[in-house]
């Protein structure tokens, strides 16, 4: 595939492909149902889709206390994120409604009362329960790469997205992200296209 008029960034990490959930895989995947009905199935399913709203790590999901979450603001604070780092990171409407029928009154606390282990093996399970591609590979780091390329494939920058993953370097952040080869022709596509429709008005 042609790569002109790709930004540099763009161009670096473009060898380093990795499975990432589409749009149809997300929706598919939130609506997973192991146990159906059960509460376990509804946590399951609250889980998934904070980790997949938040870009969170699985560990710091697990440390998630309910007084970390700031509902007025929709902002969710992670104390001690990897390399002993704090930072705030964001929920949306839909997501925080879910987490605050979940949490069911309580004030303190832990949110999902697991542990990381735990974490892996419940978006391994909702994974396969969904039937979602490369089903096996899928992880909770995988969904911080689906946050990731939604992020930027909607126009997002990655300073901001840096500040959100909570890393040190944007070099990281670039690294971290993934496209794939029908986006990259879209975007390239567009670039190209709007290039051309300015030459031709000089």
């Amino acid at each position: 595939m042609r790569s002109q008029g790709l930004p540099q960034w763009v161009k670096r990490i473009m060898p380093a492909l990795r499975i990432y959930l589409k749009e149809q895989d997300v929706k598919k995947i939130v609506k997973a149902s192991l146990r159906r009905g059960s509460p376990k199935n509804f946590r399951n399913q609250v889980l998934v889709q904070t980790l997949l709203a938040t870009a969170m790590r699985r560990s710091e999901l697990a440390a998630l206390q309910v007084e970390d979450i700031d509902w007025d603001e929709r902002v969710i604070h992670v104390w001690k994120g990897k390399g002993g780092k704090d930072r705030i990171t964001f929920v949306d409407p839909e997501t925080l409604k879910l987490l605050r029928r979940y949490v069911n009154g309580r004030t303190s606390g832990s949110v999902f009362g697991i542990g990381p282990h735990r974490i892996y093996g419940i978006v391994k399970s909702m994974a396969r329960a969904a039937s979602v591609r490369n089903a096996e590979r899928i992880s909770p780091h995988k969904l911080r790469h689906t946050f990731s390329i939604e992020w930027i494939q909607r126009g997002g920058d990655l300073e901001s997205l840096r500040r959100i993953l909570g890393h040190s370097s944007v070099a990281t952040t670039q690294r971290y992200l993934d496209f794939d080869d029908a986006y990259l022709r879209q975007a390239y596509d567009r670039l190209r296209s709007t290039k051309q429709q300015e030459r031709r008005m000089v």
